[in-house]
């Protein structure tokens, strides 16, 4: 017999998603880069992480300097708040993107320039850890980009 939390949470839960969020991954593709980009932008101007991910992440493919890499980092990791609650999630992704967007240098072969911008946001990241009352999204992100670096290193 269900419970009384369960008939609740049944009642009022709302209506289930058509499909699982795996499965979202998957149709996003069929959406044009003019409907993604348009659908990141005006969330974007709500959501403090995602805004800052893009901005780092776009900021960092067109760089051709250090000093566009670091202005790129120093905005993407000032944080209006001096403390960043474990309910406020996702900031590790702006990471991901810095990686992503080194990898992308990489590839050009601009080996030297992803290894200095790589080193300054791991400098930076490591300053801004102590924001996070519950760091582990923002540091086992910067650890992967600490590992990706130090294997960048050997295979140079």
């Amino acid at each position: 017999m269900p419970s009384e939390k369960s008939r609740y949470l049944a009642r009022n839960r709302g209506p289930d998603s058509p499909f699982e969020l795996k499965e979202l991954k998957k149709r996003l593709v069929a959406l044009s880069v003019h409907q993604l980009a348009e659908m990141i932008w005006q969330r974007a101007e709500v959501d403090e992480v995602l805004k800052k991910t893009a901005v780092v992440s776009t900021s960092l493919r067109s760089a051709t300097d250090l000093d566009q890499v670091r202005a790129a980092i120093d905005y993407a990791f000032h944080y209006r708040s001096n403390y960043i609650r474990y309910t406020e999630r996702g900031y590790g992704q702006i990471l991901w993107e810095i990686k992503s967007a080194l990898e992308f240098h990489v590839e050009q072969g601009r080996y030297d320039f992803a290894l200095a911008a790589g080193i300054f946001a791991i400098e930076q990241g490591e300053k801004v850890l102590e924001v996070f009352e519950d760091d582990w999204d923002w540091a086992g992100s910067l650890k992967d980009l600490s590992e990706w670096l130090m294997q960048l290193k050997e295979e140079k």
